[in-house]
């Protein structure tokens, strides 16, 4: 930071562009799957992608945004805890929605069927988000940007989802036949919440240690 601006980082806008651009297929291909398949999961999982695809716009949009009008470190730190606050938002309200869902459906749960596609899915999005897991902590460790510390969690919450969510619909659709196993998919549902809104805990506990 020079003058009380911020450092401005080719690199680090680039990425964030990246993420989003790389996300932005992520709801309609997910969406398919969601129509194809028969999968509690699978539709909290589609959720799940698309509130975190708002986020990294907002992620991108601000650091651009302050980038082009060179803003001051001050105005850019109230944009960025706008940003990040926006993320906690997203990830909260998905997580409230995949409750209402599972639960209900934990009432009557029923087989799974047809979720090669979302397997596919989330097994390329384990590659993809770790790589930007790493990168973004990377970049989060170079400077004190709330906006960074907010993304790299939120690249470690989609990886991790994404690991459950393979393991998950694999044994679900191994054992579709088992009338115990039925309850696989609406519970592993639950855990993708819980993993959610301890995501979104973690964000506003940044959000208050800077401010």
């Amino acid at each position: 930071m020079t003058n009380g601006r911020p450092a401005w980082s080719q690199e680090k806008e680039q990425t964030l562009l990246a993420a989003l651009l790389l996300a932005a297929w992520s709801p309609l291909a997910y969406g398919a799957a969601v129509m194809i398949g028969q999968s509690t999961l699978m539709f909290a999982d589609l959720l799940r992608r698309s509130a975190e695809l708002v986020s990294l716009f907002a992620a991108w949009f601000v650091y651009w945004l302050a980038r082009r009008r060179g803003v001051s470190a001050a105005v850019f730190k109230k944009w960025e805890r706008q940003s990040s606050a926006a993320v906690a938002v997203a990830l909260g309200v998905s997580a409230f929605v995949v409750v209402l869902r599972a639960v209900s459906e934990l009432q009557a749960p029923a087989p799974v069927d047809r979720v090669w596609l979302g397997i596919v899915l989330a097994s390329l999005g384990v590659a993809v988000n770790g790589w930007f897991w790493r990168r973004h902590r990377r970049l989060a460790g170079e400077s004190s940007s709330s906006l960074f510390e907010s993304q790299w969690r939120l690249f470690r919450s989609k990886t991790l989802l994404d690991v459950w969510v393979v393991l998950n619909l694999s044994l679900s659709s191994a054992l579709r036949h088992e009338t115990w196993a039925r309850v696989l998919d609406p519970a592993g549902s639950l855990i993708l919440a819980v993993v959610l809104a301890a995501s979104a805990l973690q964000v506003v506990g940044l959000l208050r240690r800077a401010g």
